[in-house]
C-alpha cells in the first residue's frame, strides 16, 4: 500500500466510525492508542479492523481502500453515521479513555519488581491484573454482542416494514 493509498484508507476509516482523532479509532476498536500508532507507522492495517468497521458501519472493505470505483463515486466522503440508538449503546461500552500521563516502561518495570518479589503484593498485583484483564475482555464480548443485537434488530425493523 503507498503512502497515499495508506492514508486515503485511513481517513475512509476515520469517516467510516465519524472519528476525529486516532484515539477515537483506537477506542472503536478497543485497543491502546499505541497499538493504532504502531500500525499507523508501519503503515499495515490488520483485516480486523476492516472487519469490524465494516461490519459495524456498513461500508464496504473495497470503500474504504478505494478499490470499488462504483461505490467510491457513490459514497459520500463520510458515511452516514451509525443510528443514534446504536452510537449510544457503543459509547456507554466503551467510555472514553482517561490520557495516559505516565511513563508505561517504568510502570512495567515497577510491576516487574512487585511480581518478582513474591511477597503479598505481587499476590496482590497478580489478581488485580487478571481481574483488569477478564473485565477487558468481558466489555470487548458486551461489544460484539451489543453490535450483533442492533443487526439483528435493524434486520427485524426491516422485516415488520416489509410484513
Amino acid at each position: 500500500m503507498t503512502t497515499t493509498s495508506f492514508q486515503q484508507t485511513w481517513q475512509r476509516m476515520l469517516g467510516a466510525i465519524n472519528a476525529q482523532t486516532d484515539s477515537a479509532l483506537a477506542q472503536f476498536l478497543a485497543i491502546t492508542p499505541a497499538g493504532v500508532s504502531s500500525v499507523k507507522k508501519k503503515q499495515k492495517i490488520p483485516g480486523s479492523w476492516f472487519d469490524k468497521i465494516c461490519q459495524e458501519t456498513g461500508v464496504s472493505r473495497a470503500w474504504l481502500i478505494g478499490s470499488d470505483r462504483t461505490e467510491q463515486a457513490t459514497a459520500s466522503p463520510s458515511p452516514s453515521p451509525r443510528p443514534r440508538q446504536e452510537r449510544q449503546v457503543h459509547a456507554n461500552l466503551n467510555p472514553s479513555p482517561k490520557p495516559r500521563t505516565f511513563n508505561v516502561a517504568e510502570i512495567i518495570s515497577q510491576a516487574i519488581e512487585i511480581l518478582e518479589s513474591k511477597s503479598e503484593y505481587a499476590d496482590s498485583l497478580e489478581n488485580i491484573i487478571n481481574a483488569l484483564h477478564k473485565a477487558m475482555l468481558t466489555e470487548k464480548q458486551m461489544a460484539a454482542f451489543s453490535s450483533e443485537m442492533m443487526e439483528a434488530f435493524s434486520a427485524f425493523q426491516k422485516k415488520q416494514k416489509k410484513g
